[in-house]
């Protein structure tokens, strides 16, 4: 500080548990800028995350930590075996014994661990750490589908740009089944729409889209991404009436465009006579939410997805247990609508796809009646 002046220090304890962070580096930013150091200290509670528009949502803390270099300060990592009394026998006997959120927070061997291993995450964190490092699949392709008409029909055709809002991982392939799961948005503010198309004999993820879109323009690309998919079932989430807007232009058509040929239309399975006609599209009501993400929970746990996107696993970080219904859901200021697609994909997969493992009874031989009498 200059002659007469007073440094200012500012302390900023356990930040990444105050709810009003960001407001509070707002807050005290001015008062130590000119002379002064705010030290921000904490042990981990998640992660943040910046979208495609600059927006930060999620944990503060970890933005300050991630982002230390663009916002000229330094950080500092202070894992377990700083203390000198703390080597690998001593981990192995007390850290590990500890749940993996806990031990993540407290005894962190580095910065992974301390963020992606702790708040209060749905996921199996050791699991989405695991397919972080070992499999995320690039897409080969981006762009988007651009409609055209030719001798009075409707058509589309491909346009790539590499920052459409589809991402194809792998193309179709002959004689494959596929299904479409979609999570749908009004096209504004902060939630996107998003869907998965899911290989019904692999299991695999063929492609991602997620763009803030129109009803209509949303039920475009659904169209002709369905077609391109060997006619693909396409599962339209329709709680809450968003939905609805979407199924409509596929189920009726649209001038110069047929009716999508195969739209999931939903049964109960604990009310086997509910009329399945009457329900279009896939319910993500109180009753089937926790089942479906059960599911997505299930294979990320179990490993046997084949492979995600990084985007998928951007938003399974951040989806955490709330104290407040629905639960769980995305952290504040995050999105989690690639979580509820992939979840529906999966249960496109449970109700139709090939089970490797699936029980198959024996058939039982037929009797021959003609030598009966015999053995009678």
């Amino acid at each position: 500080a200059g002659h007469g002046e007073t440094a200012a220090l500012v302390i900023l304890d356990e930040t990444a548990r105050q709810d009003y962070a960001r407001e509070t580096w707002k807050a005290v930013l001015p008062t130590a800028a000119k002379s002064g150091r705010i030290l921000a200290i904490s042990t981990g509670n998640g992660i943040s995350v910046v979208d495609e528009y600059g927006t930060v949502a999620g944990n503060f803390f970890h933005y300050l930590y991630a982002n230390a270099d663009a916002l000229q300060a330094r950080a500092r990592f202070y894992g377990v075996f700083t203390h000198p009394d703390r080597d690998d026998d001593w981990y192995e006997r007390e850290a590990m014994a500890l749940p993996t959120a806990d031990r993540g927070e407290q005894y962190p061997r580095n910065e992974i661990e301390a963020f992606i291993l702790t708040g209060t995450p749905y996921f199996d964190m050791e699991s989405i750490l695991w397919y972080r490092e070992n499999a995320v699949r690039e897409p080969v392709w981006r762009g988007s589908f651009q409609e055209v008409e030719k001798n009075g029909q409707l058509g589309a055709k491909r346009v790539e740009d590499g920052f459409g809002c589809l991402s194809v991982l792998l193309a179709p392939v002959d004689g494959h089944r596929y299904a479409i799961s979609a999570d749908v948005a009004t096209g504004k503010g902060q939630d996107y729409s998003a869907a998965h198309v899911i290989d019904l004999q692999t299991r695999e993820i063929c492609a991602e889209l997620r763009g803030k879109l129109a009803e209509d323009e949303y039920a475009t690309h659904l169209h002709y991404l369905g077609r391109w998919y060997n006619d693909a079932q396409i599962a339209i989430e329709n709680q809450g009436g968003w939905g609805r807007a979407v199924i409509i232009p596929l189920r009726d058509g649209k001038t110069g465009r047929p009716a999508y040929p195969r739209l999931y239309r939903h049964t109960q399975f604990d009310r086997a006579s509910l009329d399945q006609h009457a329900n279009w599209g896939y319910p993500m009501n109180t009753a089937n939410r926790p089942t479906a993400l059960n599911q997505l929970a299930q294979a990320f746990r179990e490993r046997t997805l084949p492979w995600v996107t990084s985007q998928l696993l951007l938003e399974c970080s951040t989806f955490v247990h709330r104290q407040t219904n629905p639960s769980p859901r995305a952290q504040d200021g995050c999105n989690d609508d690639l979580v509820m697609s992939a979840a529906i994909a999966l249960e496109m997969y449970r109700q139709f796809g090939e089970h490797p493992k699936q029980y198959k009874p024996k058939r039982r031989p037929k009797r021959d009646r003609r030598y009966a009498w015999e053995r009678s």
